[in-house]
């Protein structure tokens, strides 16, 4: 079955940035696999910083060649920082170090992650994808780290689908920030929070004949309508000129999808037509459906 964007993320994985080098057991990538295991790293990124007040961060990821320890080069994911919001970089763009490239593993396979840390100027990043439903990769996240003070923050990126020095992301994707006053932070709090960064983003990077505001406005219906069922809703667009799929996921006790979606409509021609399709299935297949139609992955031709 091909693979949904989710359209609510409801949890991000955070590790602080010391841990990441306490992991000594954490093997670099080797220099044969660092094309291949570096994917979800490459390209333009957009990021909010979680500082007293949120700041937006714009830049890219490519693989070059960086200096080893043996006075050589090795070939390493680089990350050149392009924009920061309400701010010039007088001297334009400019990369950061990296500092490593790792591959930590966990109990299980699905439990291991990627790590990337930059570090430049008493100051370090350290990303790793973000898992997803279906393990399509759509965003980053991890936490920067100051040592002259000793701060942190929490960072969450995006792919960068924006126009330069549009920064109209920044606050809905600082909801995912965390609130200090804040004492609901279960499942279903995070989910909420999730679904109206993800609706905002998701709308800017769509084009279809409905406008955007349409399509906010099916999007925020289908996570508010999964958001009260304790499921999360998906789509997926470009499966066939024009058309869009929307899915719905069971969740576990800790809001996170599980397995494949229990209810699927496809090839609907707007977002809007596809949330009411697939609201209407969940009232008629209580028990959930999966009908794949034309779909070639499904055996149908």
């Amino acid at each position: 079955m091909k693979k949904f964007f989710a359209a609510a993320l409801l949890s991000f994985a955070l590790y602080a940035a010391p841990a990441y080098f306490a992991q000594t057991t954490s093997p670099e990538v080797p220099q044969d696999k660092i094309a291949t295991v570096a994917k979800p790293f490459i390209g333009n990124w957009a990021a909010v910083s979680c500082e007293s007040s949120p700041l937006g961060l714009r830049f890219s990821i490519r693989i070059d060649s960086v200096p080893d320890q043996d006075n050589g080069t090795r070939l390493a994911p680089v990350l050149k920082l392009t924009g920061v919001q309400g701010y010039s970089l007088t001297n334009g763009p400019f990369d950061f170090q990296t500092s490593a490239f790792l591959s930590v593993p966990g109990d299980t396979p699905d439990k291991s992650f990627l790590l990337l840390h930059v570090q430049n100027s008493n100051l370090l990043l350290s990303l790793q994808p973000t898992r997803v439903q279906g393990k399509i990769q759509t965003s980053l996240n991890g936490s920067v780290l100051r040592f002259l003070d000793n701060s942190q923050a929490q960072v969450f990126v995006i792919p960068d689908t924006f126009k330069a020095d549009d920064y109209s992301y920044v606050t809905p994707l600082s909801m995912m920030c965390p609130k200090a006053d804040s004492n609901d932070d279960g499942p279903q709090a995070r989910l909420l929070r999730a679904a109206t960064t993800m609706v905002a983003v998701a709308a800017a990077r769509l084009d279809t004949d409905e406008t955007p505001e349409e399509q906010t406005v099916a999007l925020n219906e289908l996570t508010k309508f999964a958001a009260k069922h304790s499921l999360v809703g998906a789509y997926r667009d470009g499966t066939k000129e024009g058309t869009y799929d929307i899915a719905l996921f069971l969740t576990d006790a800790d809001g996170q999808a599980t397995g494949e979606p229990k209810w699927v409509v496809y090839g609907e021609p707007t977002l809007t037509e596809g949330v009411m399709q697939i609201e209407s299935d969940y009232t008629t297949y209580p028990d959930g459906h999966d009908v794949p139609g034309d779909d070639p992955e499904n055996g149908k031709a």
